[in-house]
């Protein structure tokens, strides 16, 4: 009995993982929202809602090739550094683009 229970609970699982995913992310974008969560992540920056794109990644991460996991870790660093870095013009195109083209791809 406890075997049919998981066996549907899995089922009702492996079902709803596709839904709650949405739609594939080009590895473009992938990498894109690994930059956007380090920008989010930045206390530099203000405050904003890291875990989102955290969520988002985990859900995107499955069945990435190893250099494009590789790439995002990058762009992370990248991101980061770029905020801790950067006077108030920067900061000022860095917000702008954490709240804006990053939170389209929140969006899709």
């Amino acid at each position: 009995m406890n075997i049919a229970r998981f066996a549907c609970a899995a089922l009702a699982l492996a079902a709803a993982t596709p839904v709650l995913a949405g739609p594939r992310l080009t590895d473009s974008q992938f990498i894109q929202a690994s930059r956007c969560q380090a920008l989010a992540k930045a206390s530099s920056l203000g405050s904003s809602d890291a875990a989102a794109f955290g969520v988002l990644i985990k859900a995107q991460r499955q069945g990435r090739a190893d250099h494009i996991i590789d790439k995002a870790s990058e762009a992370m660093s990248t991101a980061s550094g770029q905020a801790r870095r950067a006077d108030e013009a920067a900061k000022a195109g860095l917000i702008a683009e954490r709240d804006g083209s990053c939170q389209a791809l929140l969006a899709r």
